[in-house]
Parts: structure tokens; C-alpha cells; sequence
């Protein structure tokens, strides 16, 4: 399985938009060094990609992805969703006004129910002008793509209707869990790779979200075989200057892991 984290931030990327911080100017300066878009995920084998944030076709021409089968969606919030026109009108034909190949698209009810609310035309795409073809998947269920299982894991806290996607083939499994992770449920053991949130340093100020000590705690309990921190906050590097990533791997050096980057390869 050839995956790669096509977009590594958090919901803010860098630069940030209509902002002068140093973070910023410096990507602008050097935009192929620091820039981070918000999260998404590609697995290269069977054209599957896991959530469509705003300007997701910048990485797409960028990595050279031409076509796109399968899409999951994680949870409904703007930088995983609110681009799903974009990915799913790629496969519209405006000049013969029809869908030639729908795109497969795949997510829990709740997600479903969840979107509509906040972003109402993916009725419109899904059932009147048939850009996707909608395949419900919930907790547990497992879909077969070819010699690659994905199964659906919900992010078990009542406040949630998050939820993670878990790759199996040939005895190897990775889990994509990007997102809302605070207050896990689900034993992560056994993994050969865990893509995990990154999430908060200021957890002295931040409450809500995973500190990333936590985190950290998290992976020493699991003890996966490799790990990628990814949705990588750009105010938390702002605040902290360019090196901070480099003396947390420091700090915490009898963890094995890694902080993703735009363009991350994971070969499995």
C-alpha cells in the first residue's frame, strides 16, 4: 500500500491567509519549504482519498493525482468537507451535461446527516446531478477495494460523530486518525502504522483538545510500529519558531515517531 498525506495542517493553514505573521511571510518567501494545507490523505493503490478540504485541487495537480474512485469523508468539519464540488464536479461533464463516472463515496449516516446540515448541496451532487455514487459505512463495517479492506472507526465519545478509517492488505495495517482524539475508547494495538493528530503544545490554555503529552502517552501505551503526527496547528508553530518540532522529537526520544509534512510518503 502506497499512501501519502497529501496536506498536513490543521484547520488554519501556512501561510495563513490576510495575516503577516514571520510564519507566513517566511512560506511566502519559500513556498515549497512551509506550507501546510489542511488534512487529507491519498492511498495511490486503488485512487482513494480520505477527505477534500478547501483548495484540495493545489495538491492534487501538484502530486499529479488525475483520477480519483474512492473518497471517504471523516467528520463534516470545513477542513476535511468543504470541498467536495471541486472533487466531485471533476468527474461532471458540463457539455453534455451528465456524469460520466460517478466517484464512489463513502462515510457513516451520521456523517452524512451531519454535512447536509452545513453544507446542503452535497444532496444536490449525490442525488440529482449523480457526481458520487453514496455508500453508507458505520462502526465496524468493513468495505473490500480491490486487495485493500477499510474499515470505519468511530471516534467513541458522545460529543463526536468523527470517525477514523483503519487499511488492511497482505498482514499490514495502517490507521488514519486525524481528527477529535481526546478521549479514546478504542485499543490501537497491533498497528503497523498510526497516522495520528498531532494537536495541541498550549495545553496549559486548551482544554478541549489532546495535549500533546497525551499523545505522546498514548503511543508509548499502543506501541505501534511507526507513527506520523499530522494536523499540525500553523499558530502552534508561529508561537513556538521553526526548531520546536525538532526538540519535541528531543524530548520524547524513546518514542519512535514522525511529524508529517505536505507530500509524506508511507510505503506498507
Amino acid at each position: 500500500m502506497k499512501f501519502k498525506i497529501l496536506w498536513s495542517a490543521w484547520a488554519i493553514p501556512t501561510p495563513r491567509p490576510f495575516n503577516d505573521d514571520w510564519l507566513s511571510k517566511l512560506a511566502r518567501e519559500k513556498w515549497w519549504k512551509y506550507i501546510r494545507n489542511s488534512s487529507c490523505f491519498w492511498l495511490e493503490d486503488i485512487a482513494l482519498l480520505i477527505d477534500c478540504p478547501e483548495s484540495i485541487w493545489k495538491s492534487a495537480n501538484k502530486e499529479n493525482i488525475e483520477n480519483i474512485k474512492n473518497l471517504f469523508i471523516t467528520h463534516w468539519h470545513p477542513d476535511h468537507a468543504f470541498w467536495l464540488r471541486v472533487v466531485l464536479e471533476s468527474r461532471y461533464n458540463f457539455r453534455l451535461w451528465k456524469t460520466e463516472y460517478p466517484i464512489n463515496l463513502y462515510m457513516p449516516k451520521q456523517v452524512y446527516d451531519d454535512l447536509k446540515k452545513v453544507y446542503p448541496s452535497i444532496d444536490f451532487f449525490v442525488n440529482e446531478r449523480w457526481t458520487a455514487k453514496l455508500n453508507f459505512i458505520e462502526h465496524g463495517e468493513k468495505v473490500q477495494i480491490e486487495n485493500i479492506t477499510v474499515e470505519a472507526v468511530w471516534y467513541q465519545w458522545a460529543k463526536s460523530s468523527t470517525y477514523w478509517y483503519k487499511f488492511s492488505s497482505n498482514w499490514k495495517t495502517l490507521l488514519y486518525a486525524p481528527c477529535d482524539t481526546i478521549s479514546l475508547e478504542q485499543d490501537l494495538s497491533g498497528l503497523d502504522v498510526l497516522v495520528h493528530e498531532c494537536w495541541i503544545f498550549s495545553y496549559d490554555i486548551v482544554k478541549s483538545e489532546i495535549s500533546f503529552p497525551d499523545a505522546i502517552d498514548r503511543i508509548r501505551k499502543y506501541k505501534p510500529k511507526k507513527t506520523i503526527f499530522t494536523h499540525i496547528e500553523h499558530v502552534e508553530i508561529e508561537r513556538r519558531w521553526l526548531n520546536y518540532l525538532g526538540k519535541m522529537k528531543e524530548k520524547y526520544s524513546d518514542v519512535d515517531f514522525q511529524f508529517a509534512y505536505d507530500g509524506f510518503e508511507i510505503n506498507l
